[in-house]
C-alpha cells in the first residue's frame, strides 16, 4: 500500500495476483474506515470486572471480593462496613455501575441488611491518587512511618 503525494486521502494499492502480475488501483478512505464497531464486546468488557473468569482469569469478580472481603469480620463490623462501600477508579464510569454492584450486594448480604456503595463522582480516575497525596501531605510523619522506601523494596 502506497500513499500518493498530491493527495494524503487516496490510498494507491497495488496487488500481485498468484501469476505474478501485478495491478493498480485508487482508494479513498471514507468516515466508516476510521470506525470501529462494538457488538457484545461493549457488553463483555465491563462484564469481566464482576466475572473475570470470561476471559480465562481465574479471580474473584468485584461482588464475590467484596463478600470474602467482609466474611472476615464479625457480623456488627460486616454490617458497619456494608453501609460505608466506596469505589473508585476508571470502572466506576460503567453504565450503571453503581446499581450493579449494590444489586448483586443485596441478593448476597442477610436479609433487611443496610448497604451503601458510593462512588468517586469528580474525577474517579485519579481520585485515589489524590486521596493519597493530601494524606501524605498532611500527615507526613505518619507516611514516613508506613511508606516503603526503594532501598526495603
Amino acid at each position: 500500500m502506497n500513499k500518493d503525494n498530491s493527495n494524503s486521502n487516496v490510498i494507491n494499492l497495488t496487488n500481485v495476483g498468484t501469476d505474478g502480475a501485478s495491478s493498480s488501483s485508487t482508494y479513498v478512505p471514507t468516515a466508516r474506515d476510521y470506525q470501529i464497531f462494538l457488538g457484545v464486546e461493549r457488553i463483555r468488557v465491563p462484564e469481566i470486572v464482576y466475572q473475570p473468569p470470561m476471559v480465562g482469569v481465574e479471580q474473584m469478580g468485584l461482588t464475590e471480593m467484596i463478600t470474602h472481603t467482609l466474611a472476615r469480620y464479625t457480623k456488627e463490623v460486616q454490617d458497619e462496613m456494608s453501609q460505608n462501600i466506596y469505589c473508585t477508579g476508571g470502572n466506576v464510569g460503567f453504565p450503571g455501575f453503581q446499581k450493579r454492584l449494590e444489586n448483586e450486594l443485596m441478593a448476597i448480604r442477610p436479609f433487611q441488611s443496610v448497604l451503601r456503595v458510593q462512588v468517586a463522582r469528580d474525577d474517579p480516575m485519579l481520585d485515589a491518587w489524590r486521596g493519597m497525596s493530601k494524606w501524605s501531605s498532611e500527615c507526613n510523619e505518619t507516611f514516613k512511618k508506613v511508606s516503603v522506601t526503594r532501598q526495603e523494596y
